[in-house]
Order: C-alpha cells, then structure tokens, then sequence
C-alpha cells in the first residue's frame, strides 16, 4: 500500500500564490495608499508592543534549578547521539535558556546499529520545550531548545 500526501507541496503553492497576489496589490497601491498602510502597521506594532509589555508586568519568571540540572542531562544525551550519528554537536546555555543544536548530512539507525543513538534522540525530542529541523546547505541542522523559568502570573 503506497499514500502520499503533499502538505509542503500545496502549502508552498498557496504560499507563493498569495505573495504573488500582494505584490500585485502593493504595485497597484499608489503612494498616498503606502503612506496609510505604513502608518496603521506601525500603529498595529505599536499596540503589540504595548500588549506585551503589560502581559509581561502580569508575570514573573523564576529559574528552576532543577531544570538547569535537566538540561545538563540533555547535553550529555546530545553529546552521545552526536557520537553515535557522527554529527556536528554544540550546546550553549544562559541564565534562563539552552540550545543544543545537531548537524549532519544523514542521520541513519538500522538494525545493526541497535539502540545506539535512539533513546538520546527520543529523550532529546521529548524534553525539548522547542524543536527545529532545517537544511542549511547540504546540511541538516537540528536545534533543541530549552527553557529553564517557570511562569507565574501575579495577584491584581
């Protein structure tokens, strides 16, 4: 039984297509019409920013240590599906983030290979809070991300 399903495929077209469209209205557009869109996206920008600042005055965030201490096990993980891919590794952390990024040409598990590299993968792919897999060049790049704060939301 073969199915296939082209999601990337028709969400390229339709992208494409509706750029296609906007450029066309942007060229029929005349100045005085540029001038106004402009200004209403700058007001629309304006009240984002505004909305975030006070969600952020609604909340705090507090590192969970015992997330840094998670983390570190990640980077172990990482480091040991590298190996075992034989993939370019880093990882990075700051006060309230880390990132460990993978990057390879082919990553492969057969048979013969066991285990070897699965469960860092799958271990990876669950405690990460985000994930991004990307072709950067003839490359694979695949980066994991982790936040180390909880957010609370303050009492009115």
């Amino acid at each position: 039984m073969k199915i296939e399903r082209k999601y990337y495929t028709e969400l390229k077209k339709q992208m494409e297509e509706l750029e296609d469209g906007l450029r066309k209205i942007r060229e029929a557009m005349t100045e005085t019409e540029k001038q106004m869109e402009k200004e209403e996206n700058e007001s629309k920008f304006q009240k984002l920013l505004e909305r975030i600042v006070t969600e952020q005055e609604r909340t705090r965030q507090v590192v969970d240590r015992r997330k840094k201490v998670s983390f570190l096990n990640m980077v172990r993980a990482g480091l040991a599906l590298a190996k075992a891919i034989e993939a370019d590794f880093e990882a990075d952390s700051g006060e309230e983030w880390g990132k460990i990024c993978l990057t390879t040409d082919l990553m492969l598990f057969d048979m013969s290979a066991g285990q070897n590299g699965r469960d860092e993968l799958i271990l990876l792919m669950c405690n990460a809070d985000n994930i991004m897999i990307a072709s950067k060049g003839n490359l694979m790049e695949w980066k994991f991300s982790f936040q180390f704060c909880d957010i609370y939301f303050r009492e009115s």
